[in-house]
């Protein structure tokens, strides 16, 4: 289903007169627009870290955009990526980026669960840094931060602690 409405989406993205016909959705006749400035559309970051979304972003992706993995995760998801790149005669594979549920931890502080899935980033300012560089290591070129906070106030803390102890300690 999400490879048919990629699909979907490219014909309406490039298309002056855009039909589709498949097996979830179907169009013809209509008109779209504006068409994306990004020729000949935008980048596509295939999330997930499944077998499907890595043969997806080794297929149409720009990026393969994984979520609470960590870096021995991200590692074999980059080696498995590549073969597939490989197998399909893609020279350069996709980038690879992660989103991950991150908390900054005050000294016996407990590391949350996180929201959705895998593994939290979570630990002092020092350590916190040292993981971040490890998820660098194994390959990993942009990185979204979800602040596990229960309150505003809380995520604003988490903000501003880690801009001021552990963004100036990452390379």
């Amino acid at each position: 289903m999400t490879n048919e409405y990629l699909a979907a989406m490219r014909e309406l993205w490039t298309s002056a007169a855009p039909s589709f016909a498949g097996k979830y959705t179907e169009f013809a006749g209509l008109h779209f627009e504006p068409k994306p400035l990004q020729k000949p559309h935008p980048p596509i970051w295939v999330g997930g870290h499944a077998g499907a979304s890595l043969r997806r972003a080794a297929e149409i992706g720009a990026a393969w955009h994984a979520i609470n993995r960590s870096a021995e995760e991200l590692r074999a998801g980059s080696a498995e990526l590549r073969q597939l790149c490989e197998a399909r005669g893609r020279a350069v594979p996709p980038a690879v980026t992660l989103r991950n549920d991150v908390r900054v931890l005050r000294p016996g502080e407990p590391v949350p669960p996180p929201v959705h899935g895998g593994s939290a980033l979570a630990g002092e300012p020092a350590a916190l840094a040292e993981r971040i560089g490890e998820l660098a290591a194994a390959g990993v070129e942009h990185l979204v931060l979800e602040f596990l906070a229960p309150d505003g106030a809380d995520f604003d803390e988490q903000m501003a602690l880690f801009a001021e102890r552990v963004r100036p300690r990452i390379g």
